[in-house]
């Protein structure tokens, strides 16, 4: 009688730690499904937001990128009357470059993904390193305004080679962020719903 008890009761306790292993089991499976759902969900918010992005934030930023492809065509064509450069460059194009930087400035904080945030922080960049260049450019151009003395000739050529390094820095950012956004697009399957802006 007390061996049935024992059997009984080891059978019982066989049963019971059954049930809690297919309770975990269980528990598992819906933990592991409800993450799938969270990880597919966050890729669609990734997806959708870059497209948003890159199409009703970026595309219209790209009139302002050609805008300025027209400034700096202008400014080529003045640039031998140092006087009359620097007071272009006072006058139009450093405003336009700091609305420019408060537009973009503007989308980030709009922005909810990291990914796509970490996107348009190199154009924050990017947009940042032309309004230093053009400022630089700036003081060189008041340097050479007649007359130039031999100090002033140095620093201007000094100021110079800092603006060259910047246009590298600039050029680096820009091919960043496309390869960027080429490799978000890909990830998230949304390349060709892209329009993509001039850049």
């Amino acid at each position: 009688m007390m061996k049935n008890m024992e059997v009984n009761s080891s059978y019982g306790f066989h049963n019971s730690r059954g049930e809690k292993d297919m309770k975990r089991i269980s528990t598992f499976l819906i933990i592991f499904v409800s993450l799938l759902i969270f990880l597919s969900a966050c890729n669609n918010n990734v997806g959708e937001e870059l497209v948003k992005y890159n199409n009703e934030d970026m595309n219209p930023l790209s009139e302002k990128a050609l805008e300025l492809k027209e400034m700096e065509k202008h400014f080529y064509t003045i640039v031998q009357d140092p006087k009359k450069a620097h007071q272009y460059i006072k006058d139009e194009v450093i405003p336009f470059l700091n609305e420019l930087n408060k537009n973009i400035n503007s989308i980030q904080k709009n922005l909810k993904t990291d990914e796509v945030k970490d996107l348009n922080a190199i154009e924050i960049k990017q947009s940042n390193y032309t309004l230093h260049s053009f400022e630089k450019l700036a003081k060189v151009l008041v340097l050479q305004i007649p007359p130039v003395t031999d100090e002033e000739q140095k620093e201007s050529e000094k100021l110079y080679q800092d603006v060259q390094k910047i246009n590298e820095d600039i050029d680096k950012a820009k091919d960043k962020y496309n390869q960027n956004l080429s490799d978000l697009a890909d990830k998230y399957d949304v390349s060709k719903e892209l329009k993509l802006p001039f850049r």
